[in-house]
């Protein structure tokens, strides 16, 4: 495999992608390519159609991109193109980080370089200011009294699940 750079009128989205790429989404990945440039190739079967890149894909035509970085896949049947596009989406989401680990990388940069890494303000309060700081009471938690709650931390990682942590103030009998 090779990367080439190809017209990127010569790149076609697939039409039945299922992954969402809302514009916020777009503006996120053009800010890291205008960052960091666009270290990501798109991966493309034989007829030109995308397996995986969609989202940079259109972040490069909103940026006014003329030729993309490509890997071009050959010999996958379309069974296997199909399960290639669902797995490379949804295996990622599979996971999480290492908070710790993550916390290092994300303190040795700036405040503005760690906005063009997809982590929303929230999150990066969560991970790097104190992490009992009433952030936000996400809808849908029945309501507490006062009095029981000491602190509630909501944030939301790149698995694309919500997640909320209530902290019940320690002389709270259940």
């Amino acid at each position: 495999m090779h990367i080439q750079h190809i017209n990127i009128k010569n790149v076609k989205p697939y039409s039945n992608n299922a992954k969402l790429h809302p514009q916020e989404q777009i503006e996120q990945i053009k800010a890291s390519i205008q960052h960091v440039g666009f270290l990501d190739p798109i991966s493309i079967d034989e007829d030109g159609y995308i397996l995986e890149g969609h989202g940079r894909y259109i972040a490069a035509k909103q940026l006014g991109y003329h030729t993309i970085p490509t890997i071009q896949i050959f010999d996958l049947s379309k069974e296997q193109k199909m399960i290639y596009r669902l797995a490379h989406n949804k295996l990622t989401m599979n996971t999480g980080f290492d908070e710790d680990m993550l916390k290092l990388d994300l303190s040795e940069l700036s405040i503005d370089e760690q906005s063009i890494t997809g982590f929303s303000t929230k999150e990066l309060s969560y991970l790097l200011d104190d992490p009992l700081t009433i952030i936000e009471e996400p809808p849908g938690l029945p309501k507490i009294p006062q009095h029981t709650k000491q602190r509630l931390v909501y944030y939301k990682p790149l698995t694309a699940l919500f997640r909320a942590f209530l902290y019940a103030h320690p002389t709270h009998k259940h």
